[in-house]
């Protein structure tokens, strides 16, 4: 079995920087490291607007299944019952009983798996994939737990401590693992991708004969991200990322969903996507809307939290410059104006700089950047200048086409995009080396290789 067959999506676990969360995950990715599948740090929400009502991993393997595991870090010191709902008090504060979240949680799993014909047997009533539920208690051992009455089997999911855990979860293994199909429809159906796939109907299957009945074949497969674009997805880093790959191998859809992840996992968050097709809009709106409400059962907030604009803007949709001039009462120039330039953007932006550079506050949480190879050093380092720094690092993810820049073979490094500062890049180049805790990586190569994407 490959060695890498295993991946691991932290999310938001480093910025939420809970020790026993990351032990833990160190931990689970040993035990699972020769197992074919993912394991996933609070991952999906399945709808939920409470992050503390999903359990803090989630598991799903061939060999495995599907295995939910909630980590309760502080010392459950008392179990309370009123109004028919179980209530658990963790150090000083008493919570509804995390069993009660993690029962909740496991039925809609099995909820959205049914939605797949393949996955489970109506005549049966059954699925076909299994689900274990467990809850870990860091500073509690199983002996502690049996003086509050709390049962540790059979009632809805299963007890354990920090010191018989690993045991436990590898007596889950599965006589007969499950196909890469299944696998991969799971994933599909618990990401939340399925909302891109097409209804299934019945059709005589005939063999395709003419170019269109080629593309109809195709248009027909179903939607599943990669190991890396799933990767690069539902992983939020801690600082700057920069993506880049061949044309057509998905980074506007990766970008896209990270957005929606992202606006969904931390709402107080203000996120730009920025871009500079504009026929891209239209694309972006909808990817980020369709995975987001589908999730948060709610539209995205696209007025306040999550910001799609062009680098220049139109009349009839703002950009970014024009949102900035109107911010600091300038007057935007327009692209007549700007027609006999060879590079408008650079012109534009640096006018911006020298206007009101020094006065650009921070103002985004995290922004996302596509097309990059299109854009000049200037609005780079204006968006430098409106995003947020959190612990001296900003989060800042670019993506650019290898190959394909209008203007430039090279594409340039961060020391010479993001601008200076008495004459030190505000970005040196080494932002961009090692990885982040939870082995996200700060620079991806997206390229096909035998169907899928590689890192580089």
């Amino acid at each position: 079995m490959p060695k890498d067959s295993f991946k691991f999506w932290p999310g938001s676990l480093e910025l939420e920087n809970k020790t026993y969360h990351l032990q833990i995950a160190n931990r689970l990715q040993s035990l699972f490291v020769n197992a074919n599948g993912y394991l996933a740090y609070k991952m999906t929400n399945l709808g939920r607007a409470d992050a503390d009502q999903v359990p803090s991993f989630i598991i799903v393997t061939q060999e495995h299944g599907v295995i939910l595991l909630d980590v309760v870090e502080e010392l459950l010191n008392d179990i309370q019952e009123k109004d028919e709902t179980e209530f658990w008090l963790i150090g000083d504060e008493y919570i509804q009983s995390k069993s009660i979240d993690l029962q909740i949680y496991e039925e809609d799993v099995k909820g959205r798996i049914r939605n797949d014909i393949t996955l489970y047997s109506r005549a049966a009533r059954q699925l076909l994939i299994p689900i274990r539920s467990y809850i870990l208690f860091c500073e509690n051992q199983i002996n502690d737990l049996q003086q509050y009455s709390l049962p540790i089997e059979g009632y809805g999911a299963t007890m354990l401590d920090i010191d018989t855990f690993e045991d436990v979860l590898m007596q889950a293994e599965l006589d007969e693992p499950l196909s890469t199909t299944h696998l991969d429809k799971v994933i599909s159906l618990l990401e939340g991708t399925f909302v891109y796939q097409d209804k299934v109907t019945y059709k005589e299957d005939s063999p395709p004969q003419t170019i269109n009945d080629f593309i109809q074949l195709s248009l027909k497969s179903t939607f599943k991200q990669d190991d890396l674009q799933r990767a690069v997805s539902m992983q939020l880093p801690d600082g700057p990322q920069r993506i880049r790959g061949l044309a057509g191998t998905g980074k506007t859809i990766v970008l896209s969903l990270k957005a929606a992840i992202t606006h969904k996992r931390l709402s107080e968050f203000k996120i730009l996507y920025l871009f500079n097709t504009q026929s891209l809009y239209g694309a972006v709106s909808s990817l980020i809307t369709k995975y987001y409400s589908s999730e948060a059962k709610k539209s995205p907030d696209f007025s306040n939290k999550l910001h799609i604009l062009h680098a220049w803007g139109g009349r009839s949709k703002p950009g970014l410059y024009s949102e900035l001039c109107n911010q600091f009462g300038l007057t935007p120039m327009n692209f007549t104006q700007m027609r006999y330039t060879t590079d408008p953007l650079k012109v534009i932006y640096k006018d911006l700089l020298n206007k009101v550079g020094d006065k650009l506050e921070p103002i985004y949480d995290l922004v996302l950047i596509d097309e990059a190879q299109d854009f000049p050093e200037e609005v780079f380092e204006v968006v430098f200048k409106i995003t947020k720094s959190i612990n001296g690092k900003k989060r800042i993810v670019w993506a650019y086409d290898e190959f394909q820049s209008l203007k430039e073979v090279m594409i340039k490094e961060p020391a010479d995009l993001f601008g200076k500062k008495d004459g030190q890049p505000n970005m040196p180049n080494s932002v961009l080396e090692g990885e982040y805790a939870g082995g996200i990586k700060k620079t991806l190569f997206f390229r096909y290789v035998t169907g899928r994407h590689d890192l580089c």
